[in-house]
């Protein structure tokens, strides 16, 4: 007996392998190019990029709070659709760091 697959995990397994070599197209060919620039360039600050990285851990400072809040609220049985972007932006917040020493670029 042949079984067909699930169009459901088609699309998803499709999806996931066109994300994945977008990511590996991305890596070498934007951020490899992108790192080599800002390496010479990295002994002058810029306030632009010290601002967007103040804003950044900004949030890794509101993490703790969006988290309560949320887990309050699906608690309480009540749900919006910000909850799901307060909890991808704390995931995100919170594997940040981690990430950025697993693959070098502290």
């Amino acid at each position: 007996m042949v079984r067909r697959f699930n169009r459901f995990y088609v699309r998803w397994t499709m999806a996931f392998l066109i994300g994945a070599a977008g990511g590996m197209v991305c890596s070498v060919h934007i951020d490899a190019l992108r790192a080599q620039w800002a390496h010479p360039h990295s002994g002058r600050p810029s306030p632009v990029f010290h601002g967007l990285q103040a804003l950044a851990d900004g949030l890794l400072l509101l993490t703790p709070v969006a988290l309560l809040i949320v887990g309050w609220r699906r608690y309480r049985g009540r749900t919006a659709g910000w909850d799901q972007v307060a909890l991808g932006v704390g995931l995100v917040s919170l594997l940040k760091y981690p990430l950025k020493f697993a693959f070098g670029r502290t």
